[in-house]
C-alpha cells in the first residue's frame, strides 16, 4: 500500500491507496497533531504493516518536517517527497517558477492526468488557489485569495473590535448585527469573488474549459457558487498517487 500525506496551512490531508484506488482519506489538523496518537486511532489503523512506500508533499515546513521524521520512525521507510525526490513533470510557465506551492503544481499534474483539454483547477483550503493548465498539461498561472476561515480569522486580527467567527451559512444578505454581517460576506461574497475570478479566467482560455474543485472547504463553496465546478476531493492525494506512479514507486 502507498501513503500518501499532503501537509497544507490548516489541514494534513492522507491517504492510503492499493492498487491505484484509494482505499482510506482523512484529514488531521497540521497544528495540533500528535502522530504518535494519532496514527493508531485512525482508519487505517489495520493497514499499517502493508504500507510500503511513502509519499508526501507540504506548502508548511515544519508540519511536513514533523510527519517525515515521524513516519521513518514508525513506519522504517523513507517518504520521498514531491518537488525534491520526485519531480513533477508538468511545464511551469510562471516567473520565476520555484515560486509556484508545490499543491498547485500538484494539483495540476493530477487534474492533467485525469481529464483532458483546457483545465482550472480551484483549491478550497486556508486560501482559494486559481490554477490553469493548458491542454498539452502546462501550468499557466492562476490566482491566489483568502479562504473562507482566513478571512474570517482576518477580520478579527487586523481590527480593534470586530469578533472572530465561524463560517456559519447567512440566511439574509443583510446582517443585522455585527456577527449576522460578517457571517454574510463569508456566505455570499467569498463565492462571488470565485465566481468573478472564475469568469476572468475562463474568458482568457482558448476554448472550452473544465473546472475542478478540491480541498477543505470545497463543499461550502460548491453549495452557492453559480460556476459548474466538478468536484474532485481528494485530487492532491491523487496526484502524489499518480506521481509515485510516474517515478515507479506507487504500490501496486
Amino acid at each position: 500500500m502507498l501513503l500518501v500525506a499532503a501537509v497544507g496551512n490548516t489541514n494534513v490531508a492522507l491517504g492510503l491507496f492499493e492498487d491505484r484506488d484509494l482505499r482510506h482519506a482523512w484529514r488531521l489538523p497540521v497544528q495540533d497533531v500528535n502522530w504518535g496518537d494519532s496514527w493508531p486511532k485512525g482508519p487505517a489503523a489495520s493497514c499499517t504493516a502493508r504500507i510500503d512506500a511513502i509519499a508526501a508533499a507540504g506548502v508548511h515546513p515544519a508540519g511536513l518536517a514533523c510527519f517525515l521524521d515521524w513516519a521513518e520512525s514508525f513506519f522504517h521507510l523513507t517518504p520521498l517527497v514531491a518537488g525534491r525526490d520526485l519531480t513533477i513533470p508538468l511545464e511551469n510557465r510562471c516567473s520565476p517558477p520555484e515560486s509556484v506551492g508545490v499543491d498547485r503544481l500538484l494539483n495540476a499534474f493530477a487534474a492533467h492526468q485525469l481529464c483532458s483539454g483546457d483545465l482550472i483547477v480551484v483549491d478550497f483550503g486556508t486560501a482559494i488557489s486559481f490554477s490553469a493548465v493548458s491542454k498539452d498539461g502546462a501550468f499557466l498561472g492562476g490566482a491566489i485569495a483568502p479562504g473562507l476561515k482566513m478571512s474570517a480569522r482576518a477580520l478579527h486580527q487586523q481590527t480593534a473590535r470586530l469578533p472572530e467567527v465561524l463560517p456559519v451559512p447567512a440566511s439574509r444578505v443583510t446582517g443585522a448585527s455585527t456577527e449576522a454581517a460578517i457571517q454574510s460576506a463569508l456566505t455570499w461574497g467569498l463565492p462571488g469573488l470565485v465566481d468573478r475570478l472564475l469568469e476572468g479566467l475562463l474568458a482568457e482560455r482558448p476554448g472550452p474549459t473544465r473546472v475542478l474543485g478540491t480541498g477543505g472547504d470545497l463543499e461550502w463553496f460548491l453549495r452557492r457558487s453559480r460556476q459548474p465546478i466538478e468536484a474532485h476531493p481528494n485530487l492532491t492525494l491523487e496526484g502524489l498517487r499518480l506521481l509515485s506512479d510516474a517515478h515507479g514507486v506507487a504500490a501496486r
